[in-house]
């Protein structure tokens, strides 16, 4: 069989025809079952009017919906393009049309938004609803769509370097690009990363991870469905939802965003859920103080092995089971993944000494979706320059220093926003932290810090700026402390440093000084 996505269901329905591939809050799929039924959905995208290559939109939260119209998609060799359940009318139609997809299927709580901007969304042909459906025809119901099916249709040959998904980046400096994915991108992707874990077939996957993106699309969905093993489905994250469904299914193994662990460690009543099924916890998407894995260990008795990635390609570090886990680092390269340390010359630096990480991989992007110009910034003769910074140790364990353009200069000395966060994740009273530069005439820049307190803790700023000072060169140290009930979070569910580095330029508190 040629190496494309469609084609791992139809070897898991013969493989493991009766086994459990999926598994919803009320209802399960087998792996024969979820063949027949994604087999059925993309003869109906085809009776439809869907060729090869045509985009199909997604406004869905994690559902068993969205599965199977991923997996029908790679069968008829459509493009899915999934899309973020908290994005705004506005940012809709511009991803919308900028993929020119011909088809959107949504949920019916979700469908204000498009219905806001549907008169700009001039290719998309038709809407489908999932859920309550009471739109007086302007969208017509999910399971309409299944009715279209003819079923002596043959489905096409797709060939393997075809593209599979656009996923669209969160856009927060510039308009989001369209990261393009291959059938054989994503495999790799995912070979690899099943080699680096040993998943297996009897693992269970939780999926707190929103799938829309390439952390919950390519690892949570993507994997435990190309091996035979299973995927827990959670509609959404709620910290409760997911301990009682590792307890009740026997979850193997969660992958989730640092502020997602933080949350489970924090529950209510969280050591009273039995999770001893748990094997191993993988996280990304933003840098893991080591003080949140330290409590993971603690109170679930599992390790966080935290990794780094992006949409264009994930993950290409990892600490793994099969090495040791140097919490605190983003691991060595993954597998099958080359890299290299450089400098704003392009020179590879010495150990020891930061650079920017460029990667080579056959699991890296085609290319951003009708965007050569920045394609071309980022792939420089099969390199892919990611914009991050770290450095690497003598046992090949890469070390995050941060984005190349979230760096703080202060008096020209350079302050890494994570190594000021992980002290103040040190501090018992400390939930959420986060650091900003803040322009400044005199000094080029100031830190400014924000942080969220655990439930009942108080602090004053002054008392946690000298908490700092003792762990600190004096010029790292926030001349600002800032106390939100939460810190705003990104589309992804990262911390949104941007908004926050606004709200400390717009404010008129006078800085606290040293």
């Amino acid at each position: 069989m040629a190496m494309t996505l469609g084609n791992w269901l139809r070897q898991g329905a013969t493989t493991y025809p009766h086994k459990i591939a999926l598994i919803d809050t009320t209802q399960t799929w087998s792996y024969s079952e979820l063949d027949v039924i994604t087999d059925r959905l993309a003869k109906a995208l085809m009776t439809f009017g869907l060729r090869p290559g045509d985009r199909v939109a997604f406004l869905l939260p994690n559902c068993p919906e969205l599965v199977f119209l991923y997996f029908a998609c790679f069968k008829l060799g459509a493009i899915a393009v999934p899309l973020n359940v908290r994005l705004k009318g506005g940012e809709l139609a511009y991803i919308l049309n900028h993929a020119q997809a011909r088809l959107c299927i949504s949920h019916a709580d979700l469908f204000g938004e498009l219905q806001i901007v549907q008169a700009e969304l001039t290719q998309i042909e038709q809407f489908y609803l999932v859920g309550d459906v009471r739109c007086d025809g302007v969208a017509q119901p999910f399971s309409t769509l299944l009715q279209l099916t003819t079923e002596d249709s043959v489905l096409p040959e797709v060939r393997s370097d075809a593209i599979a998904a656009i996923l669209y980046t969160s856009g927060t400096t510039a308009r989001p690009k369209g990261v393009t994915h291959s059938h054989q991108t994503l495999t790799h992707t995912v070979r690899n990363h099943i080699a680096a874990i040993q998943l297996s077939p009897t693992d269970i996957v939780g999926g707190m991870l929103p799938m829309a993106h390439i952390f919950g699309f390519a690892l949570q969905l993507l994997e435990p469905l190309s091996i035979g093993a299973s995927l827990v489905l959670l509609p959404r994250f709620d910290p409760t939802l997911v301990l009682e469904a590792v307890q009740s299914q026997r979850v193997t193994c969660l992958l989730g965003l640092p502020v997602m662990f933080n949350a489970l460690v924090n529950a209510p009543n969280a050591s009273a859920y039995d999770v001893s099924s748990l094997r191993f916890c993988l996280g990304g998407g933003d840098a893991i103080p080591p003080v949140l894995n330290q409590q993971m260990h603690q109170q679930f008795g599992v390790e966080i092995y935290q990794g780094c990635g992006m949409t264009e390609v994930i993950p290409y570090t990892m600490n793994r089971p099969t090495c040791p886990n140097q919490v605190g680092s983003i691991g060595p390269a993954s597998e099958g993944m080359s890299l290299r340390l450089v400098n704003q010359l392009g020179q590879e630096v010495a150990q020891g000494q930061v650079g920017e990480i460029w990667v080579q991989s056959q699991a890296i992007m085609l290319g951003y979706w009708h965007d050569d110009p920045a394609t071309r910034q980022v792939l420089r003769e099969g390199w892919l320059l990611t914009g991050d910074l770290a450095w690497q140790d003598e046992a090949g364990y890469y070390w995050f220093v941060g984005r190349s353009k979230e760096m703080i200069i202060r008096g020209g000395s350079n302050i890494s926003p994570l190594e000021v966060e992980s002290v103040l994740y040190e501090h018992p009273a400390v939930r959420e932290a986060a650091v900003v530069g803040i322009p400044d005439p005199d000094w080029g820049e100031r830190v400014a810090a924000f942080v969220a307190l655990k439930a009942g803790e108080t602090i004053h700023g002054e008392d946690l700026i000298a908490f700092i000072a003792e762990r600190l060169a004096a010029y790292k140290v926030p001349e600002r402390i800032t106390y939100l009930a939460d810190l705003p979070k990104g589309l992804t569910g990262k911390i949104h440093r941007k908004t926050l580095k606004d709200l400390a330029i717009a404010s008129s508190i006078v800085p606290l000084t040293r």
